[in-house]
């Protein structure tokens, strides 16, 4: 089950998402780095399985995942001993990279640290957190009525907003 932003297609709401997550960086790196922002910190560590039985993942994180990846100049800096352990540059924060494909279709990434060394600068995690393109959630095993449950609950906890809404709750800070 996917539900993108309201009239935008899942192609326009990717491109949207990968341009404004490299505008997060940018504005994330000229106060500090990424790390200083819990709410980065939670988003491309996005662990689904906290909240459903499903696999369960947003558009926003795994494209912030792979923008973080790929910025250009690089912050965050691969260990030479470990190709799934990164580092951030500015305050050698330690992210662990995960990928899982669970087909052809469904992937979910994520960088998860377990605690941030930068000082924080962006405001706490609140519920609801709002994402832009949203989630999507998929389980073979479980029934429709049980995913229905669920993503009724999780909408109110990630509710779709419109984009300036999303940037600005990524951008508030302590």
């Amino acid at each position: 089950m996917q539900k993108f932003a309201q009239e935008t297609s899942k192609d326009e709401a990717l491109e949207v998402l990968r341009t404004t997550s490299n505008d997060l960086i940018t504005f994330y790196l000229h106060i500090s780095c990424p790390c200083a922002f819990p709410r980065f910190r939670f988003l491309v560590g996005f662990e689904g399985s906290q909240y459903t039985n499903s696999l369960l993942h947003t558009f926003e994180s795994n494209v912030l995942v792979s923008t973080a990846l790929d910025y250009d100049p690089a912050f965050l800096i691969q260990e030479e001993t470990n190709e799934t352990l990164f580092s951030c540059r500015i305050c050698k924060t330690q992210y662990t990279y995960i990928y899982d494909q669970y087909s052809i279709n469904f992937e979910l990434t994520r960088l998860v640290s377990k605690e941030s060394k930068a000082l924080q600068e962006g405001a706490a995690v609140e519920f609801p957190f709002p994402l832009f393109a949203g989630l999507y959630i998929t389980d073979g095993s479980r029934s429709e009525d049980d995913i229905q449950k669920d993503w009724k609950m999780l909408e109110e906890k990630f509710p779709q907003v419109p984009l300036r809404e999303f940037i600005h709750y990524m951008k508030v800070r302590t």
